[in-house]
């Protein structure tokens, strides 16, 4: 069955006669008539094979489709107006974006409907190629108009150095009746590249957390931004960064997450393990104005007078009076030890400090009052 885009007759004719490579383009439904094979021809809805021919190749409905082989297409939109899976196991998926929107990778709600639910897993070395071959860039949704869930896992890839993405799209008073609700939710034990991020930038909410080995690179394009820092005032908001143990990472050419005072601070949440923590990277600036840092040393021993690197970036990119709003430690004594520093220049890096308990420093202090007027005495 194809479903018709929620755009006029007059203006479908005009973008056909446009775009004579997409005459014939539709919007094909996986049905899985014959197996979950994403691959056969059958399970569409068009009966024929997933190829780069225009069309926009759908999974809802509760079903579930599997990637196993090698696919080309030019837009896959998982979980538009109901529950769709995509599972990329050990395949390979390329998304050739030729033209406009609809074309691209987008996981929940993407065209019109505010109630989906689209899960991507990409697991046991499969890989997701999201090609900008003459289309936008702005081709790649987590959570756009209702809930998306994107799982890659160890080993697997989702490389797309040319796409701008954008988790947590919109919600609040976006659309409706429904209000738009889109909930992006990411989870990285792989690599994943790409051009631009955008994390809840039209009230929408967004969590992406790496850990293990896994790896995020928005920089090889040379000037790729992670901006945690649109539309801030909307108090639906939330933008969790979150970073697992001392072997993820996570790279951007600059950080953007500034709020004023009253908005909903980004959150940036690390967990050490016993080897510390992964900072964040940034290869230019981090514009991070009152935003929250949450630091879970339970499972490391931070000695009083040590410190953990959280942010790496370049000298001389923290000044015009940039500092977190608020520091948050988990575990690892009295949160009130542990303070934040600003190397500004020469390293450009921000660090969790350990100083000695407020008790610890008096009885410090009367220990060498002690010592000297027992000195005096004899």
């Amino acid at each position: 069955m194809n479903r018709p885009l929620s755009i006029g007759s007059g203006l479908l004719l005009v973008l056909a006669s446009s775009m004579p490579t997409r005459s014939n383009a539709a919007n094909v439904q996986f049905d899985a008539e014959a197996s979950s094979d994403f691959t056969v021809a059958t399970n569409w809805s068009d009966n024929n094979p997933p190829t780069a021919d225009g069309d926009i190749h759908f999974v809802e409905n509760g079903l579930t489709a599997d990637l196993t082989g090698t696919a080309t297409v030019n837009g896959v939109i998982v979980g538009d107006i109901s529950v769709g899976t995509l599972n990329v196991n050990g395949g390979t998926l390329n998304v050739d974006v030729t033209g406009g929107f609809p074309q691209g990778f987008s996981l929940g709600g993407h065209l019109s409907n505010h109630t989906g639910l689209g899960t991507v897993n990409i697991t046991n070395g499969g890989v997701v190629n999201v090609n900008r071959v003459g289309g936008s860039p702005d081709s790649g949704f987590v959570g756009e108009r209702a809930d998306g869930v994107l799982n890659i896992g160890a080993g697997s890839s989702l490389n797309s150095p040319a796409i701008i993405w954008r988790i947590g799209q919109f919600g609040g008073f976006f659309g409706g009746p429904p209000e738009f609700t889109g909930t992006g939710v990411i989870n990285v034990q792989g690599n994943w590249t790409a051009r631009y991020m955008y994390l809840a930038p039209n009230g929408g909410d967004s969590e992406i957390t790496v850990s293990g080995n896994g790896s995020i690179d928005i920089s090889q394009a040379g000037n790729g931004q992670l901006n945690s820092s649109i539309e801030t005032f909307r108090g639906e908001r939330s933008s969790i960064m979150r970073m697992v143990g001392s072997n993820a990472n996570w790279i951007s050419d600059d950080i953007i997450a500034n709020t004023q005072n009253g908005e909903p601070r980004n959150q940036f949440i690390f967990i050490a393990d016993a080897g510390g923590v992964s900072e964040m990277t940034s290869r230019d600036a981090i514009l991070f104005n009152n935003a929250s840092v949450t630091v879970d040393v339970t499972n490391y021993n931070l000695p009083v007078g040590g410190s953990l690197r959280l942010f790496d970036a370049a000298p001389g990119q923290l000044a015009d009076g940039h500092v977190f709003g608020e520091l948050n430690v988990i575990g690892g004594g009295s949160p009130g030890q542990y303070f934040l520093t600003y190397d500004d220049d020469p390293t450009g890096d921000i660090f969790l400090n350990r100083a000695p308990e407020p008790t610890s420093i008096g009885l410090l202090l009367v220990g060498v009052v002690g010592s000297l007027l027992l000195r005096r005495r004899q």
